[in-house]
């Protein structure tokens, strides 16, 4: 039975493309960008409170911390776009996408710790409850040192992810080279 027709290759030219990794980093590469804009804008949108008639200094103040809180995602996705761009062809691309995709996330969820915390202790600070003082000062405490550990814990589990295609080549070439020396 001849298989040499477009019945049966039909799918070969996909497979073929998927497999050097261009076409995984490519959308990935365009899901950031559209992960940057949605942040941006949902951050103006979720700032922008359209059921709050009232503007005084809490809903500026409110509005600023999710507008720059949008601004500093849309800047962590944009980089990362980038990064996915310059990941070299190798049959272990996808390991490689996703420790950027794991990093990515820590890195957003700090980033909304950091401000979300540093943001509601300068709130706490400057309200009249009998322990806005201390709650503010831990809340700005609290925020980076939470996000800083986020980074951290999402980077381990990146740098381990990372490290399982290398392992693998390491071992591979080592198993060839011990069975041609004996």
């Amino acid at each position: 039975m001849n298989t040499d027709n477009i019945f049966f290759n039909l799918c070969h030219p996909i497979l073929e493309r998927l497999k050097d990794g261009g076409v995984l980093k490519t959308g990935f590469s365009i899901f950031f960008y559209i992960l940057g804009g949605a942040a941006i804008l949902g951050g103006i949108i979720l700032g922008a409170d359209p059921f709050s008639v009232i503007v005084n200094i809490w809903s500026i103040l409110y509005f600023l911390t999710a507008a720059f809180t949008g601004w500093m995602v849309f800047q962590i996705c944009w980089f990362r776009a980038k990064s996915i761009k310059s990941v070299p062809d190798s049959e272990f691309v996808v390991s490689a996408i996703f420790s950027i995709f794991i990093r990515s996330v820590g890195e957003i969820i700090a980033t909304v710790f950091v401000i979300v915390g540093f943001v509601t202790g300068l709130i706490a600070l400057f309200s009249d409850g009998p322990a806005a003082g201390e709650g503010g000062v831990a809340a700005i405490v609290a925020g980076p040192v939470i996000g800083f550990l986020v980074i951290a814990v999402f980077y381990f589990i990146a740098e381990r992810l990372s490290a399982l295609p290398a392992i693998a080549v390491n071992t591979s070439s080592k198993d060839t080279s011990t069975s041609v020396t004996s």
